[in-house]
């Protein structure tokens, strides 16, 4: 704890002194500020992590006041180890006023500064005393995966077996290709949605299907919660279908 706060005194002095504000990544993807958002509503950890590529780390929380002049020095203070080193790194925070009228901060890691399966220690001080800690927190990055949703779902009803064949695309999971897990959401029309939990990969059969009724589907996408685990991602676009009145089957 002691060399946590002399290295952190150093630190935040070198940091206060370079006046500077680091800016964001360009390359964030569509669905990032969603899933900011997100975490903001149901993780009760501060601060937030997530990565969504495992070659990708961003850390922040959210003050509920605004910062009245967001080009000046941040009031705090970013440090971060992994367990094996002996020395700190310190993030410059991007700051930025939201809707919400609060104050977003966030750390958007270098890529070689992320490494998976070792804790990472992660400490934010406040003011310019490394007395004055305001979070700590340790992680590990590849149990915190918050994938994109899977895209280009797509129904197919088979006539010859009375049943929806239903596929979809799975988002970018480089290196997790055999480790994560499907939920897909059925909602026939009158009756109360269904979700139904698929392991098997990007293809799902219903059966016993209602005839004359529309069927409403999404799905979404989290790590299986073995090697790699997370957050469930978005629902995908709804994609529906009507089934012919022919069959005599029923929903079960």
């Amino acid at each position: 704890e002691q060399a946590w706060r002399s290295i952190a005194a150093s630190l935040i002095l070198v940091f206060w002194a370079s006046g500077s504000l680091q800016e964001g990544p360009r390359n964030l993807g569509a669905h990032f500020n969603n899933k900011v958002a997100r975490l903001l509503t149901e993780e009760l950890l501060n601060p937030k992590c997530f990565t969504q590529q495992l070659e990708d780390l961003a850390c922040f929380w959210e003050v509920s006041d605004l910062l009245k002049e967001p080009k000046n020095q941040s009031m705090y203070s970013f440090c971060y180890k992994f367990e094996e080193d002996s020395f700190l790194q310190s993030c410059n925070l991007t700051v930025e006023n939201t809707s919400r009228n609060t104050t977003l901060y966030t750390c958007f890691f270098q890529r070689q500064d992320i490494s998976a399966f070792s804790p990472l220690e992660i400490k934010v001080f406040e003011g310019l005393s490394s007395n004055n800690t305001l979070y700590t927190r340790t992680i590990y990055v590849e149990r915190l995966v918050f994938l994109d949703p899977p895209s280009n779902l797509t129904v197919h009803f088979m006539e010859s077996s009375g049943q929806l064949n239903v596929s979809w695309q799975s988002p970018p999971i480089a290196y997790m290709e055999n480790s994560i897990r499907y939920e897909v959401s059925i909602s026939p029309e009158g009756y109360r949605p269904q979700r139904v939990e698929s392991t098997s990969g990007q293809t799902y059969y219903l059966l016993n299907l209602k005839g004359g009724t529309h069927y409403t589907l999404a799905v979404r996408v989290k790590p299986n919660g073995v090697s790699y685990d997370g957050y469930w991602s978005e629902w995908s676009q709804e994609v529906s279908v009507a089934i012919p009145n022919g069959l005599k089957t029923v929903l079960k």
